[in-house]
């Protein structure tokens, strides 16, 4: 749906300055896509836990995908399209 978008969504953990200057969109992290640390069995080393780009959720249908059935607003300014929405 084109009126809801992930930079509008309470899920999204951008900062404040990359909002403000609509930069780094890859960068974009979304709070729904957790991934636990990973052993890897042929250095031994362990990855860090993190989360996925927002891209990541809107492919992934099961996390919330392009209807974007996941998305809550950030503001009260978008809660009558949140309200359209459920």
């Amino acid at each position: 749906m084109s009126e809801v978008t992930c930079r509008d969504c309470v899920h999204n953990t951008a900062t404040w300055l990359d909002r403000l200057l609509n930069t780094n969109y890859y960068f974009w992290n979304c709070k729904l896509t957790w991934r636990e640390p990973e052993y890897n069995p042929v250095n031994g080393t362990t990855s860090k836990g993190r989360y996925e780009s927002c891209n990541v959720a809107r492919v992934r249908e099961e996390v919330c995908g392009k209807s974007a059935k996941a998305w809550q607003p950030r503001d009260k300014n978008n809660f009558l399209v949140y309200l359209k929405r459920i």
